[in-house]
């Protein structure tokens, strides 16, 4: 793999992206090549595209590395030093690393194109007419057609009869045979015993008459295990692939289909009897009869370490990101 932090210049109008990439091909023939950063503008990749031949965009490969995190923490620092999300000579909409998006010149909106909230800048919401405002002649309603939630123009659920306002004739409520939370008609609600009110801090529950209730978390019955959790009925069934868990009244047409009663059999503990190593920032598990060979091939037993910026402390990855990098004690 290489791993790499690259530069896109619009020489144009001199405005770029920096980003961090993983590939399986030298960037050479990768970068702007077949990868056109992973930018959410749209328009910026569509232009690179078509002008692919041309000499508007310029890439540049900042600096390779022989793994992945080391590249993250280069991407980090150039976003920050130039603090591309507010940078209007920057492409890039959000400052890389472990911080809370920037969102100051940010709106919310929904997209025509896919009827999907997003958040864009304000150049781009003024600049695409597809963009609206989440709250600009926007309704909330339910599309009985497929049963989802969207929002749309007021003019489309006034002219449509299969938009309905997302409360109107419908009821949230918990399916308990999958244990997800659902809209559903106040018909079927009222036909369908597995459908219970939905309620925050209730939770579906039986008692071992296969009665059904819908009670606090904090009930004394559940406490007391008089009343536990329908999905303790549930029977555990594979199909020599995957494993899952249906309502008891289910199991027999499984079992016509294939299936069979049981969780499926794991697969064995290949990494018992093995120990990590690691070498130019890259990991591999080695057999104990095998380490001495390793050792003598450039292997170090553990895992890779990597150096803070900050404060040069060295350490294994998960540690040195949760306890350094962008959230070291010593960082300015």
């Amino acid at each position: 793999m290489y791993h790499y932090v690259y530069r896109i210049t619009n020489t144009k109008e001199n405005i770029h992206y920096y980003g961090v990439r993983s590939s399986k091909v030298h960037p050479k023939k990768d970068l702007g090549v077949k990868y056109f950063s992973s930018s959410t503008d749209e328009e910026f990749i569509k232009d690179q595209k078509e002008n692919k031949h041309t000499s508007k965009y310029k890439y540049k490969v900042i600096k390779m590395f022989t793994n992945r995190i080391s590249a993250n923490i280069m991407e980090v620092y150039l976003h920050k030093k130039y603090n591309v999300s507010i940078n209007e000579k920057f492409y890039n909409k959000n400052n890389s690393g472990h911080i809370k998006p920037n969102t100051l010149g940010m709106v919310t909106v929904l997209d025509k194109r896919d009827n999907k909230t997003k958040s864009v800048t304000m150049k781009d919401f003024n600049k695409y007419e597809y963009y609206v405002g989440v709250s600009t002649n926007k309704v909330n309603v339910l599309d009985t057609r497929d049963n989802k939630t969207k929002s749309v123009s007021k003019e489309d659920y006034n002219k449509n009869d299969y938009y309905v306002g997302s409360t109107t004739g419908y009821v949230t409520v918990l399916d308990t045979r999958d244990n997800k939370t659902k809209q559903v008609s106040k018909e079927d609600y009222d036909k369908y015993d597995y459908y219970v009110g939905s309620t925050t801090g209730m939770t579906p529950a039986i008692d071992k008459d296969g009665n059904k209730y819908y009670v606090s978390k904090d009930d004394r019955r559940i406490k007391s295990g008089e009343l536990f959790h329908p999905s303790k009925l549930l029977k555990t069934i594979n199909n020599g692939e995957t494993s899952k868990r249906v309502a008891p009244e289910l199991v027999d047409k499984y079992l016509e289909n294939g299936w069979v009663l049981g969780t499926l059999v794991t697969k064995p503990n290949f990494s018992i009897g093995t120990k990590f190593m690691n070498k130019d920032g890259k990991r591999k598990r080695v057999h104990l009869d095998k380490i001495e060979e390793a050792k003598l091939d450039g292997w170090e037993l553990g895992l890779p370490k990597f150096i803070c910026p900050y404060c040069n402390k060295k350490g294994a990855g998960s540690s040195m990101h949760l306890y350094h990098f962008e959230n070291c004690k010593e960082k300015v």
